[in-house]
């Protein structure tokens, strides 16, 4: 099912690249792996600057914090991309090559924003509880294919950053996913009854 999701979402990025050209769509992409790649980055800031109550809602609080900033570091990003791309010149390429790599950048682009969310999502303590949730998103158990996706744009990132610390994200992701499943531990020994 996310699968669909995907490509939906990826399908619908690559046609609003063609609409946009290749100087633009370039820009959201790299936008869009930039805040991916902060925001991945500074979930263990989050992880310590957020107060613990040593219960399920410090998770919320650190993913809220995460999703916050990587909606603002794209906001940004994007603003001043836009002010310096429409700021009165545009280069133009041959018509396939605008087309066809503005609909590869709109597609990856619209493919990491759908496993960014989807990892989001799957990182808050609700969807250990509902049914649908890992049909949807997958074992929590096992790296899905989702946060392979952002862990792979965290290293381009990382690497076009000159940051050589290839499994950071990874490994940041894979620590706070033990955080979430001790907190769910510990959630369901206290609401067990006695005796049992």
């Amino acid at each position: 099912m996310f699968f669909w999701a995907a490509v939906i979402t990826g399908g619908g990025f690559a046609w609003m690249g063609i609409k946009k050209g290749f100087l633009p769509m370039w820009a959201i992409c790299f936008n869009v792996l930039a805040a991916t790649y902060l925001s991945v980055m500074t979930l263990p800031i989050f992880a310590v600057v957020v107060p613990d109550d040593g219960g399920q809602t410090y998770i919320y609080n650190c993913i809220i914090c995460m999703l916050i900033a990587w909606l603002l570091i794209f906001a940004v990003l994007q603003i001043i991309a836009s002010s310096y791309f429409s700021a009165g010149f545009m280069v133009t390429f041959p018509k396939l090559f605008d087309s066809v790599v503005s609909a590869i950048l709109g597609f990856v682009s619209g493919y990491v924003v759908c496993c960014m969310l989807v990892v989001i999502v799957s990182l808050l303590p609700v969807t250990s509880y509902h049914p649908l949730a890992e049909d949807f998103l997958g074992p929590m158990s096992q790296p899905p294919a989702v946060r392979r996706a952002v862990t792979g744009a965290c290293n381009l990132m990382g690497t076009v950053s000159l940051q050589m610390r290839p499994k950071a994200a990874k490994e940041i992701l894979g620590d706070f996913v033990k955080v979430r499943q001790e907190r769910l531990d510990r959630s369901r020994e206290t609401q067990r009854p006695p005796g049992r």
